[in-house]
């Protein structure tokens, strides 16, 4: 029962797709740290042991010191009342993660297999579904205001019909993918090896057609390979061969089409680091209204300057990312994606690491929770 209930929690954590306009929120993440939260006062015997907090220090204020000040300038100068709110339940998801996960490692490796499991259910079905029917089933479009983008002229074709860019439970193939890679980098950090949700989850990444998953698919097979004896490389470097053909050829189709969606975000980015615009701003950006190759970075940039990414730096340094490679490079993958600073996943993923480097430092046992 614990373990349902954990994955479910995580589960809801990871549906940003899934907006209610009418309320300017997606409820489901907001919900995902509450039920956390009371399953760890469940097990703790309603007690909050703050001490399980004290390695987590410096990096929980060096948080809180970046969402602050990106928080005061989005109120003060662009009057975005919702990013006080977003920053509130970031910390409050740090929090229950920290508080349910610090020492039950078996029960977050467990969770984080199940969370895969629960969206490849949802993605594979979808995929099934329009084989057997013609139809695509848009989960997103349930929720009112909200449609996917998997019809695309980006999409490849097969004997004169158009596959639709799957996009599971979120509104286009990147966001799936970009949700998909994080958890799943998680899953393999804690629990490193080639298994069936790891192979599935990746096989995903290459059938929804976003280049960019294709990208973190190929990342993911590196990461996985880079850890292997040589004699054990063999079967990896095939599905890494194979996605390297695969990224090339939806690059050369869509390079064809005149519709690389690449090539916008890149021109937007460059003209962000442009001198004038970089370092115009050390502590306030222009707002940058336009939406077109927003990142993480771009997005900092935008709202406050330099400073910003000079704390995130910071932060990174604190959550340990720079202690292992492949710490590196999930996270440098997941902050030039289209995923914002106000979703929550981010900063659990680098909670995350944090929680496993601790774990190997200082040997925290799991425990096994019913």
């Amino acid at each position: 029962m614990t373990l349902y209930l954990s994955a479910t929690a995580f589960f809801f954590l990871t549906l940003q797709s899934l907006y209610l306009h009418s309320l300017g929120t997606a409820p489901f993440v907001i919900l995902g740290p509450f039920i956390i939260f009371f399953l760890a006062l469940r097990l703790s015997n309603s007690k909050i042991d703050l001490n399980i907090f004290n390695h987590y220090t410096f990096l929980f204020f060096s948080i809180v010191m970046l969402l602050s000040y990106v928080t005061f300038i989005n109120l003060i100068l662009f009057q975005q009342i919702k990013s006080v709110f977003s920053s509130a339940v970031i910390l409050f998801s740090i929090f229950s993660f920290i508080f349910l996960y610090h020492n039950r490692l078996l029960l977050l490796a467990n969770t984080l297999k199940l969370v895969l499991v629960f969206h490849l259910i949802f993605f594979y079905f979808q995929v099934i579904y329009w084989i057997y029917s013609s139809h695509y089933i848009d989960y997103v479009s349930f929720f009112p205001g909200v449609e996917s983008s998997f019809l695309s002229i980006k999409s490849i074709s097969l004997l004169g019909e158009k596959i639709p860019r799957f996009t599971g439970l979120y509104n286009e193939p990147s966001a799936y993918s970009v949700w998909i890679f994080t958890v799943l980098g998680m899953y393999y950090l804690i629990s490193p090896r080639f298994d069936l949700v790891y192979l599935l989850s990746i096989a995903s990444l290459f059938i929804s057609q976003s280049m960019y998953g294709i990208i973190l698919a190929c990342v993911l097979i590196f990461v996985f390979m880079i850890s292997l004896p040589a004699k054990f490389k063999l079967i990896p470097l095939v599905f890494f061969s194979i996605g390297i053909i695969a990224l090339f050829s939806v690059i050369g189709t869509r390079s064809e089409l005149g519709k690389v969606g690449l090539d916008g975000r890149l021109d937007y980015i460059n003209g962000i680091l442009q001198p004038d615009v970089l370092f115009g701003g050390m502590f306030i950006g222009d707002g940058c209204q336009s939406d077109v190759g927003v990142n993480m970075l771009t997005t900092f940039i935008c709202t406050g300057g330099v400073f910003p990414i000079l704390l995130l730096i910071l932060v990174l340094y604190f959550a340990k990312v720079f202690h292992r490679f492949t710490f590196s490079m999930i996270v440098f993958f997941v902050i030039v994606s289209k995923m914002k600073y106000s979703y929550p996943l981010f900063w659990i993923l680098l909670t995350f690491i944090n929680l496993v480097y601790i774990s190997k430092k200082f040997h925290v046992a799991p425990k096994h929770d019913n």
